[in-house]
Formats: structure tokens, C-alpha cells, sequence
């Protein structure tokens, strides 16, 4: 799956985390494409992925007994697509009105960066100007490495503050990526309310808590101090990340990407 803010670029560090820890329960929290539940599902035992869009959750547990039917229909999509660029908008109008996962997945390879936009219940977001989407044989590919890791994890549709009010967790490393505050439609939830993150954080903090970093905390170090004893910048000379800017204002200085932790670990010799 594509999405905006993808982790993919953090899962060296991620995983060299979890190699050192002892907790084998993971539970990713605002999940979107699920990408470190996918990839760290063999060194945990139990995996749980959290998001409020109802259509990313559906499209996962469709997958797990549907992935062929996914597979054609993606085939055939990408084979009119090609042929007649209608065609998105009119498997966009088919979603809006069906909720289709074979839809959903289909604009999601083909859209603008992985950016599922809503207004309201319904996408919005266009198509890609010079992309077709991923070919169909090059995704099969995908399909087949990924499909035992999907298939363990259990993916959960609920607010994320909902669901750590009424769930036991205990000796779990929890990953927290919250959208950024003040952005509205890039994420269904729209804006993301700082107060009830710290709930959130303040329900968790007897686990092992990643949080990533983004620019909506540079005037909330309180928090910081509060919960997170080290951070890390990812990247290191091989693969130097990625950056962000700041969104609270009009600076357009570049920041690193960081993520915090509660607990204390040792990365010298990786990075």
C-alpha cells in the first residue's frame, strides 16, 4: 500500500529495537499501510494495528482470504487504466458509492503520492499524472512476501485514545506515528486534538513507547520531558532518512525526522 509519511525508511532502526527488547507483543498505533506491523510481524508474537479510517482496516482483513480476487481485479484496472485515464475516476465514483477494497486499493496505487484524501465519506484525491500504477506481475510479488505477515496481525478499526481506554496492555512496544495537528483531509480523523495524545501517552507508559517526531511538538517539549528519556534521529550514513518541515508556520527550515523513546537502549554500534 502506498501512503503519505510511510515508515519504510525507519525500519532498519526499528528493527534493530526490537532485537533488544524483550516485550512480543506489537501494537501499532495510527497505523495507515501497516508497514512496520508488516515488517516486524516474525520477531514479535502478537501484532495489533490501529487506525480510524475504517476503509484502510477493511482493506486488510479483505485481504487476508481475498488476495487473488485483489490481484484481478488490480489487473484488470491497470490493463484500462493505461488505455483511458477516465478510468480512475470511474472506479473513484464505484468506491464512493460501494466501500469496493478492490477499489480502494486500486486508487491507492494510483494516486497522487499514496494520498487518500476525503471529503466527508468520499475520496477525493486525483490521479497520479504520470504513473499508471505498479505492474501487475511486480505486485503479485509484493503480494506473495507480504502475505504470511498480514495474515498474523489483527487489524483493528477504532479511535486510538477509545481503543487504549478499553484494552489491557501490558509488556507491549507500542508504536505511535499521530497524524500532524491542524492538517485537515490529509487524514479522516482530520484535525488531531495534542491533548488527547497525551492521554493516550499517559495510558500506555508502563509499555515501551516509539513515538515519531514530527514539527506539531517543537512548543510541547513538556511532553517530551515528561514521558521520553532518548531520542534518536533516523538515519545514518547509508541511508540518511528522511526530513520534515515545520508546519505550524510559514519557516520552511528542514528538520530530521526523530523518533523518542521511554525506555533507554544502546545503538552505538548500528548507528
Amino acid at each position: 500500500m502506498k501512503w503519505i509519511g510511510s515508515k519504510t525508511h525507519a525500519l532498519e532502526l526499528l528493527e534493530t529495537i526490537a532485537k533488544q527488547i524483550s516485550e512480543k507483543n506489537l501494537i501499532e498505533l495510527y497505523c495507515g499501510s501497516s508497514v512496520i506491523s508488516i515488517n516486524l510481524a516474525q520477531k514479535f508474537n502478537t501484532i495489533t494495528a490501529v487506525d480510524i479510517d475504517q476503509n484502510v482496516i477493511n482493506f486488510y482483513n479483505y485481504f487476508k482470504t481475498n488476495y487473488l480476487e485483489i490481484l484481478q481485479f488490480y489487473a484488470k484496472y491497470h490493463s484500462q487504466l493505461i488505455k483511458n485515464t477516465k478510468h480512475y475516476y470511474d472506479i473513484r465514483a464505484r468506491f464512493n458509492e460501494t466501500k469496493d477494497p478492490n477499489c480502494w486499493f486500486a486508487l491507492n496505487r494510483t494516486s497522487i503520492g499514496g494520498l487518500m484524501r476525503y471529503n466527508g465519506e468520499n475520496l477525493n484525491m486525483s490521479l497520479h499524472p504520470n504513473r499508471t500504477g505498479t505492474k501487475p506481475k511486480t505486485l503479485s510479488k509484493i503480494f506473495d512476501s507480504n502475505y504470511q505477515a498480514i495474515r498474523k496481525i489483527n487489524f483493528v478499526h477504532c479511535d486510538v485514545l477509545e481503543y487504549v481506554t478499553n484494552t489491557s496492555i501490558k509488556n507491549s512496544l507500542i508504536i505511535l506515528d499521530p497524524p500532524y495537528y491542524k492538517t485537515n483531509g490529509m487524514y479522516k480523523s482530520n484535525t488531531q486534538d495534542e491533548n488527547k495524545l497525551i492521554n493516550v501517552i499517559e495510558k500506555l507508559k508502563d509499555n515501551k513507547i516509539i513515538l515519531f517526531y514530527g514539527s506539531q511538538f517543537d512548543d510541547r517539549q513538556e511532553i517530551m520531558k515528561r514521558y521520553f528519556c532518548k531520542m534518536i534521529e533516523i538515519g545514518n550514513k547509508k541511508n540518511p532518512g528522511s526530513f520534515l518541515r515545520k508546519t505550524r508556520s510559514n519557516d520552511n527550515t528542514k528538520i530530521r525526522e526523530k523518533i523518542f523513546l521511554n525506555f533507554d537502549i544502546d545503538l552505538r554500534e548500528e548507528n
